[in-house]
């Protein structure tokens, strides 16, 4: 009777601390997502740049502290923020995304585009085709850059993916337009993702 209430007591220690392990590890590398909380106010007011630097405006998402960054666009662009960490920018056809997205400990920035990120594309977007890919920086920060192209709605679409190595999480900008007019869009997304810059303390 002893053994087997000695046995019985082994395994709930056992199951209470596999179920305490979990918890630490979902804590530790598996983060809640950035939406769960609400945009800060002061990320969804844009600020105007001298007139030599053209027609574009400033955000500064504040959202996710360590994860502080700014954008540049078009002043004319309709911008969306309902997500934390997150902007929806358009115009007409041509659209732009910012966000913050996490990339694995154990691998670097090139290997999980071109082992995970790529793959997926491949079997879950229609007509898909990779364009091209390169090694960059964005304002002295590591990032990797993939162009591709699919189909929407029938018409071809092609797509600008730049990841960009941040201190805790790293951000993610998505350019698109239909490729019939991605060629008079480039220079304006060029611009959007060279003008990403972290600004954390």
């Amino acid at each position: 009777m002893i053994r087997q209430t000695n046995t019985v007591a082994i395994i709930i220690v056992l199951l209470l601390t596999v179920a305490a392990l979990g918890l630490l590890l979902y804590h530790s590398f598996g983060r809640s997502p950035v939406g769960a909380r609400d945009p800060n106010p002061s990320s969804l007011q844009p600020v105007t740049l001298p007139a030599d630097q053209g027609t574009f405006v400033a955000y500064s998402n504040r959202d996710v502290p360590q994860d502080y960054y700014s954008i540049e666009v078009p002043a004319s662009w309709r911008a969306n923020a309902t997500v934390a960490g997150e902007y929806e920018f358009r115009s007409g056809d041509a659209t732009a995304t910012v966000k913050l997205t996490d990339v694995p400990d154990n691998s670097n920035l090139v290997l999980y585009v071109l082992s995970q990120v790529e793959p997926q594309l491949r079997t879950t977007m229609t007509g898909y085709q990779e364009l091209n890919h390169t090694n960059m920086t964005v304002n002295g920060a590591e990032a990797f850059r993939l162009t591709y192209r699919s189909t929407a709605r029938g018409a071809p679409l092609v797509t600008t993916l730049v990841f960009i190595v941040g201190s805790d999480q790293s951000g993610l900008i998505s350019v698109s337009a239909p490729e019939a007019g991605y060629g008079s869009d480039e220079s304006v997304f060029n611009h959007i993702i060279d003008s990403f810059s972290w600004r954390n303390p």
